[in-house]
């Protein structure tokens, strides 16, 4: 469970403001790697959330999907989303991780979406990263030998310079950088726990938050900033001046001009990377 959002209060209107990116590389990747019709296909989808991208998968074909989220409140969201596809959703489990309260070798593949950074703790001095090396240790456990474990988060990289409103409290990214996994780490970390990497995949042009990132009045609005966790990771003033900023900007006509320079690189480095690996 998150340490800083609280995402039973979220999940009310987190569909708003998030949306599943990557869908057709992680469709390309279970054909090509599983070797398998889509439809016999089942995937555990790990931190599921509001159910966003078990849904996308879904729709795309995949036959089945679990469910599992430390959040009730996005649980039932999820479940509530997927009522209308029957049996294809197999179980859900409200679990917090490392936890994962599934049988070994269920599992033809499992994903886990904007995750991992939840589960880092850097205040823990021994390791700080020690939550998510267990969590992929129990994904490879539910996982099928030769089956695909799907890893997609920010690096330390892409929180620091695609997501704009980092520009506008650098001092508090840099801060919050530090819960992402270096990706030569994450790497190692896949590799002791029997994974092979495939390949890592940067989606560019693809938008955690859709479209409604792209209003730079949102650090107003409560509802844009549940949707992205930098926002709850503030202290009340960082916050306020974020708001006086925006405020400001937006009085003096330079709203869009200030927008467009903070969000300058995000087509460069993109603001998510999506590892792929198979079970060894």
């Amino acid at each position: 469970m998150s340490k800083f959002t609280d995402y039973d209060t979220v999940s009310k209107l987190y569909d708003n403001s998030r949306q599943p990116i990557g869908i057709q590389v992680y469709i390309g990747s279970l054909q090509t790697i599983l070797k398998k019709p889509l439809n016999d296909i089942h995937v555990l989808d790990l931190g599921c959330g509001t159910g966003s991208y078990s849904k996308a998968i879904l729709d795309e074909g995949v036959g089945k999907v679990s469910l599992l989220d430390g959040s009730e409140g996005m649980l039932g969201v999820a479940k509530e989303k997927l009522k209308g596809y029957g049996d294809r959703v197999v179980q859900s489990a409200h679990s917090i991780l490392p936890k994962v309260p599934y049988k070994d070798g269920e599992f033809d593949a499992v994903m886990i979406n904007q995750v991992i950074h939840h589960l880092s703790d850097p205040s823990e001095p021994a390791d700080r990263y020690r939550l998510i090396k267990e969590t992929i240790q129990e994904a490879r456990r539910v996982v099928k030998k030769g089956g695909m474990f799907l890893i997609n988060d920010s690096t330390p990289s892409q929180t620091l310079e695609s997501f704009w409103w980092g520009k506008i409290l650098p001092n508090a990214n840099e801060r919050l950088a530090k819960r992402y996994a270096p990706i030569e780490e994450l790497l190692q970390w896949l590799k002791s726990s029997k994974f092979q990497h495939v390949e890592s995949y940067v989606p560019l042009f693809g938008i955690l938050m859709g479209d409604s990132y792209l209003n730079p009045e949102g650090p107003m609005k409560q509802e844009y900033r549940d949707g992205d966790s930098f926002w709850s990771s503030l202290s009340n003033d960082e916050l306020q001046e974020a708001v006086k900023m925006t405020e400001t900007h937006k009085k003096n006509g330079t709203l869009k001009e200030w927008f467009e320079k903070c969000d300058s690189n995000r087509k460069l480095y993109g603001q998510c990377t999506i590892v792929i690996s198979e079970a060894i």
